[in-house]
């Protein structure tokens, strides 16, 4: 069986992410979103076009299950071959305080 397009860039973005797909990539409830990990909820769109649509309600749609999850919402965006992250400021800076939260805590002993 070929594996399609976004089917590819879930494989990979879950991969990346130390996460898994999600049964039904993300169609069933509880299971939404494309792809999990410890912290994150990700919702994955893949074109080969050079432009892609995305409005607020996407990123709405993902806030709402990543809030259900426990988790922070992304959009992992590729375009043409490209690769983009799309989350919100508050969340980015989250993202980062907790990826050096381990450092700190070694370092303060």
């Amino acid at each position: 069986m070929v594996k399609l397009a976004f089917q590819d860039h879930e494989d990979e973005i879950a991969k990346i992410f130390g996460g898994h797909k999600q049964n039904g990539s993300g169609n069933k409830w509880p299971f939404l979103g494309d792809v999990i990990t410890e912290s994150l909820s990700i919702s994955c769109k893949c074109t080969d076009k050079k432009s892609i649509k995305i409005n607020l309600d996407d990123f709405d749609e993902i806030r709402k299950i990543a809030f259900y999850q426990g988790k922070i919402p992304i959009i992992c965006l590729r375009m043409a071959g490209r690769d983009f992250i799309l989350a919100e400021l508050f969340d980015i800076t989250e993202i980062c305080e907790r990826a050096i939260q381990p450092y700190v805590r070694m370092n303060s002993r």
